[in-house]
């Protein structure tokens, strides 16, 4: 079909750097991902790295989400604003794992940005592994202002929480008919 583009294998998305409004590891608008979609976000080299949002699905597009890695976003005045384990406005037919090892990030959600479901089991890790120190403001289990109906998992291992960890999400449509499990 030309107006799709899905894409039966795997898709692996490594980000090291630059000045980026929003990174998916998804499609945009139409087109499923068959296999397991993985990202990594790992700052290398000199090029700064300020990136607005950070997806582990697609735009718009319904298909499977995967793993996301954030090791490193950089110094001081770099990072990411926020993190989402899922897709915006789609559906995720697979499980999610949200690994941040370091990094400076102001927002972690497990499940997707404004709308959405997540077909899978969500686990969010959070453990302050690489050389550069791990600042979050905030973790979320589930997604932003998107449901989510199954068991959202929060890990909190080792870094700095500067100010709330949830095991649900955020916003009025937010709900989580599961029973979320903070550790």
């Amino acid at each position: 079909n030309p107006t799709e583009a899905n894409v039966t294998g795997n898709v692996a998305v490594k980000v090291y750097g630059g000045t980026i409004e929003q990174v998916f590891a998804g499609s945009n608008n139409k087109g499923n991902i068959g296999g397991t979609a993985t990202l990594t976000v790992n700052k290398n080299g000199t090029c700064a790295m300020h990136i607005n949002e950070v997806y582990g699905g697609g735009n718009e597009a319904e298909g499977n989400a995967g793993e996301i890695d954030i090791i490193s976003t950089g110094g001081e005045g770099e990072g990411i604003t926020d993190v989402y384990g899922g897709a915006r406005e789609a559906n995720v037919t697979s499980g999610i794992t949200l690994n941040i090892k370091g990094g400076n990030i102001g927002r972690a959600f497990g499940g997707n940005n404004v709308s959405g479901s997540v077909s899978g089991a969500i686990v969010v890790n959070v453990n302050e592994t690489s050389t550069g120190a791990l600042n979050i403001n905030s973790v979320y289990g589930a997604g932003n202002q998107a449901p989510y109906t199954g068991n959202p998992t929060v890990n909190i291992l080792n870094g700095t929480i500067k100010q709330n960890v949830f095991g649900g999400g955020l916003g009025a449509s937010a709900i989580v008919t599961g029973d979320p499990e903070v550790t």
